[in-house]
């Protein structure tokens, strides 16, 4: 496949190996002479190591799984996980194209990128279901992307990071809020009106103007609070209970919805999940995408649904991404859903294409189709 490869069977030289080496990407087998994957993974994390980490282990499913998720945690890129006994073929398609250029922006690029308007709005569609069983796109997710003159569009997980570590995830936010803000009600003077969902990072739920902020870019544009999801993660919300708790439920008294994004991966109780006051809880893909090659994958989605409708929440299930899914969810009883299934994330031109076509052809069908 073209790659130089370097191979080590020991701690020792395998450190030697990646400094010496800073290779693209790693194979990892989780069981090592005289040291395990873990061990490993630690190391190539205190490292900062930017290489796309592949996992590979004759170890159960859920242990591998539970092994690529400890590195996610570390904020290693973590690829495919591949079971013994490797192929060519399990190899070949893991590694199916050389990692891109890394690029390691800092704060000055980011603002540079906001005084220039490189950033953009892409958007996702979330698609909910009607009393007749039918399913019609009736808002969208706003997601961050950056025109970059030298790398093209840049995911947001590749800026977002630097954004928050260095104070200005708030005039991000701000930038993508009004962009969004622009766009459903240009929207709805073309006669959609949808719902936008913007993440709103943890770090600004410290930000007692938050909420009045948000409401008088809202007004200014002339669009309704209600069709304003927020959406703040899980592990977010759990840094600062009361100080989330306050701004969150100025947020809900002004008319704006809120959802509980990636739900089920951090680290929440049940007693402060009811006493926030969410209005949606937002199942994490990592769930949803297992659903079907994983037992537990599918009794914690099954759960978090239940669970949900129990509270009185609404539930949107995201990476749905093929029929399967769709149809097992249904079967479940969840009524809103986004993923590649529907549609992958397209520019604001794209939007009212896309939603027309897709409710033209959906609406009106029956689940299962």
């Amino acid at each position: 496949m073209g790659y130089e490869v370097h191979t080590a069977s020991d701690t020792d030289t395998f450190k030697r190996a990646y400094r010496a080496h800073l290779p693209g990407r790693i194979i990892l087998d989780l069981q090592l002479n005289g040291c395990d994957g873990i061990e490993f993974i630690r190391y190539l994390a205190s490292e900062k190591c930017a290489s796309e980490v592949i996992l590979v282990s004759g170890a159960d499913r859920r242990t591998l799984t539970s092994a690529r998720r400890i590195g996610e945690q570390y904020g290693l890129k973590m690829g495919e996980v591949i079971e013994k006994p490797l192929t060519i073929e399990s190899l070949e398609g893991s590694i199916n194209k050389k990692p891109a250029a890394i690029a390691n922006f800092k704060k000055a690029d980011i603002l540079a990128a906001l005084a220039g308007e490189q950033m953009t709005a892409f958007f996702q569609p979330q698609i909910a279901s009607h009393k007749d069983g039918g399913w019609s796109v009736g808002g969208v997710e706003a997601l961050a992307r950056w025109n970059h003159p030298q790398f093209g569009l840049v995911m947001p997980d590749k800026f977002i990071h630097c954004a928050e570590e260095s104070g200005i995830i708030a005039p991000l936010t701000d930038y993508i809020l009004q962009k969004s803000l622009h766009y459903v009600k240009q929207w709805e003077d073309e006669g959609v009106k949808l719902s936008v969902a913007i993440n709103i990072s943890g770090a600004m739920l410290s930000d007692l103007s938050l909420p009045d902020r948000i409401e008088a870019r809202v007004k200014k544009a002339g669009v309704s609070p209600s069709q304003i999801i927020l959406e703040v993660t899980e592990s977010a919300v759990m840094n600062d209970i009361n100080g989330a708790n306050d701004i969150l439920t100025r947020l809900r008294l002004k008319g704006f919805e809120l959802s509980l994004d990636d739900f089920g991966t951090g680290y929440s109780s049940m007693v402060q999940l009811y006493r926030l006051p969410f209005s949606e809880l937002k199942i994490d893909r990592s769930f949803v995408m297992d659903m079907h090659a994983n037992k537990e994958a599918h009794v914690i989605v099954r759960a978090l649904i239940d669970l949900a409708h129990n509270l009185g929440l609404e539930v949107c299930a995201e990476g749905v991404e093929d029929k399967k899914t769709f149809d097992e969810l249904i079967n479940l009883g969840c009524e809103k859903m986004q993923g590649y299934y529907f549609s992958r994330p397209v520019s604001s031109e794209n939007v009212l294409p896309m939603v027309k076509q897709f409710n033209s052809q959906r609406s009106t069908r029956k689940a299962g189709l």
